[in-house]
C-alpha cells in the first residue's frame, strides 16, 4: 500500500554528502555545449547573497561537507568573496568549478588568496588558441593559461575536462597543456544527453568505444 512504501521511505534516514549552489549563468566563454547556453548566459539571474547565506546554514544544518559552487562562471559572482568568508566563519567547506580565467586578473587574483573556497575544480577547456576560439569563441588563450596556472598553485586544485565532439583526437594535446601548467591529473568527465525543446539531443556525445579507443 502506499501508506506501507511512505514508512519504508521515512525509516531510511538520508544524509546528504553534497549540495549545489548555482550562483549565476553569466560567464566569460560560450563553450557550445554548456547548459548555460539555454538561458543566454543572463547577467541578471544571480543569487543574491541573502538568498546564499540561508542556503549555507540549511546545508550546515543537515550535515553536508561539502558545498559546490556552479555558474556560469562563480569567479563573476559578486558575492563570491563574501560568501566563501561566511562558509569559512561557519566552518562549510566548498568547492567552486571554474574555468580560471579571472585568476588572470592580478586584482581579482589578490584578492582571492586572501578568501579562497577550501578547494576548486578547473573545468579545462582548449589547448590552443585556435581550439579556444572554435571551441568557446574566445581569443583570450594567455589570459586563460596565466588563470589557470595560478589555480594550479593553490593547494587544493584539480583539473577536469568535459570530453564530448570537440575533444576528439584533442585529448593527448590537452593533457601535456594543462601538464606543462603544473597539474599532476586529468579527470575526464562526459557529456551527458540532455531534453532539448521535448526530445533527447545528444549532439555533443562521443560513442563509448570510442572514448575508450582514444583513452
Amino acid at each position: 500500500s502506499l501508506a506501507e512504501r511512505e514508512r519504508c521511505v521515512m525509516s531510511h534516514k538520508v544524509e546528504p554528502r553534497t549540495a549545489w549552489l548555482t550562483v549565476n549563468r553569466a560567464c566569460n566563454l560560450r563553450c557550445q555545449w554548456c547548459y548555460a547556453q539555454g538561458t543566454d548566459f543572463e547577467t541578471k539571474e544571480i543569487m543574491s547573497l541573502d538568498l546564499a547565506r540561508k542556503l549555507l546554514f540549511i546545508v550546515k544544518e543537515l550535515g553536508v561537507v561539502n558545498t559546490q559552487l556552479l555558474g556560469g562562471e562563480p569567479t563573476l559572482w559578486p558575492h563570491l568573496l563574501e560568501f566563501n568568508l561566511l562558509a569559512q566563519q561557519a566552518e562549510v567547506k566548498t568547492a567552486m568549478i571554474t574555468n580560471a580565467m579571472r585568476f588572470a586578473n592580478d586584482k581579482f587574483w589578490g584578492r582571492y588568496k586572501e578568501c579562497p573556497n577550501s578547494s576548486i575544480g578547473i573545468s579545462v577547456k582548449a589547448s590552443s588558441a585556435q581550439d579556444l576560439l572554435n571551441m568557446t569563441r574566445n581569443s583570450q588563450f594567455d589570459k586563460l593559461s596565466n588563470g589557470i596556472r595560478r589555480g594550479l598553485s593553490l593547494s587544493q586544485s584539480s583539473v577536469s575536462v568535459s570530453h564530448n565532439t570537440f575533444y576528439v583526437g584533442k585529448l593527448p594535446d590537452l593533457a601535456k597543456f594543462v601538464f606543462d601548467l603544473g597539474a599532476t591529473s586529468l579527470r575526464i568527465d562526459f557529456c551527458q544527453t540532455v531534453f532539448e525543446s521535448g526530445p533527447a539531443a545528444d549532439k555533443f556525445m562521443v560513442e563509448p568505444g570510442q572514448i575508450v579507443t582514444e583513452i
